[in-house]
């Protein structure tokens, strides 16, 4: 369950901006009213995503022509999101760095949110906004080999 986001805040659209969780400014999220009430609270969380895969599929796949062949091996998953989670994207761990120090889009085609304090609570929020599509196809195994051609005769 989580919020549905309608981007980011903007200059032009935060002076008509609906009560959100603390004081938003521009580029903080931007969350959809779902049930009409002029106020955005729990009420409006909708299931969002898909964190089991809808679909497990693999294949092996062989071919042989003239003395050489070639099989290779893949697994995937399809219908499956990936929450990004929003602390994930502020907090800092060790070496590794905070998501929006090294993308500038998250893949809907939004920018990120504006880095805030944890005492704005806003972007913290489950949304659609933090969701990524994790459906993949990998290729485990690709094998070329070649048969050396058979003699008829023995040699002495």
């Amino acid at each position: 369950m989580g919020y549905v986001s309608d981007g980011l805040f903007t200059a032009e659209n935060i002076g008509s901006a609906l009560p959100q969780f603390g004081d938003v400014q521009v580029g903080d999220i931007k969350y959809v009213d779902q049930n009409g009430d002029n106020v955005i609270d729990s009420r409006d969380q909708r299931a969002i995503g898909n964190q089991t895969p809808r679909l497990n599929y693999g294949i092996n796949i062989g071919a042989e022509y003239k003395g050489f062949n070639l099989d290779v091996v893949g697994a995937g998953v399809g219908g499956y999101d990936i929450n990004l989670g929003s602390s994930s994207y502020y907090q800092h761990r060790g070496l590794r760095n905070y998501y929006g120090s090294v993308n500038s889009d998250l893949p809907n085609g939004n920018a990120n949110p504006r880095l805030s304090t944890i005492g704005s609570i806003n972007n913290f929020k489950t949304s659609d906004y933090w969701l990524v599509n994790g459906s993949y196809f990998r290729i485990s195994n690709v094998e070329l080999g070649y048969s050396l051609p058979k003699r008829d005769r023995l040699l002495t």
